[in-house]
């Protein structure tokens, strides 16, 4: 049980769904809850390991959001994981609703038993279409589109600067790359996302415990996530 759950903490730190993608607005603060994780077998039945974590933010300016987490599934049995980030955005057209962000991110993970604590920054960068909607004011005007809907693609990457653990495939190799590909809908005040994931695309997935789920070709990790976002009055 306990090498399962150190297995789970290095799962829920590199394979976690993207935070946030577009900024906050300045002095805006959300909370959000994720569910979701690398898609494995058990008795044959294919899912997503059922990983949930919670995340705070707030924006610092309409294109700087700083955020913190908890991952709460290895909690309970004494390991835990959490995370530090800033979202900067860097790039948006208002006529063809594109933008560009990245989130640098610091990953910190220790268990109460040996005191160990693993250290992993981490880097992200996303494109984005906010094809429905306009990420950056919230304004009830006539003919504005009751939904928001934005569609994204990037990668996400982790390097393992300290870490206490050996780790097994497909999560041994000190960097860590996954790109990524989601979808967000919602209203002004509450989004939902979905995200699928391609974790270490060039690593073999053929002989691992548990099985991993791929039926596309024998090498990387699927990720299937789900996460609520809620904007704070």
């Amino acid at each position: 049980m306990r090498s399962a759950f150190i297995f789970a903490v290095i799962i829920l730190s590199s394979c976690a769904p993207t935070r946030y993608v577009v900024p906050l607005l300045k002095r805006e603060k959300a909370f959000s809850i994720s569910y979701g994780g690398p898609i494995m077998k058990d008795v044959n039945t294919a899912m997503p390991v059922p990983l949930v974590n919670v995340t705070y933010a707030k924006g610092k300016s309409d294109r700087l959001t700083y955020f913190g987490g908890l991952h709460l599934t290895p909690a309970a049995e004494g390991y835990f994981a959490g995370e530090v980030g800033a979202l900067k955005e860097w790039y948006f057209n208002s006529d063809t609703k594109l933008g560009f962000t990245t989130n640098f991110v610091a990953n910190l993970m220790a268990d109460k038993w040996e005191g160990k604590l693993d250290f992993i920054p981490q880097f992200d960068a996303n494109l984005y279409w906010h094809f429905k909607g306009d990420p950056h004011y919230h304004c009830d005007c006539p003919g504005d589109p009751k939904y928001g809907m934005f569609t994204y693609f990037g990668f996400q990457s982790h390097y393992k600067v300290v870490s206490n653990y050996d780790y097994t495939a497909p999560f041994k190799d000190d960097l860590l790359f996954s790109p990524h590909f989601g979808f967000s809908f919602g209203a002004s005040q509450w989004k939902l996302n979905t995200e699928i994931k391609w974790i270490q695309p060039w690593v073999d997935n053929t002989s691992h415990d548990p099985e991993i789920w791929n039926p596309a070709m024998p090498t990387g990790t699927f990720g299937g996530y789900l996460t609520f976002y809620y904007t704070l009055e």
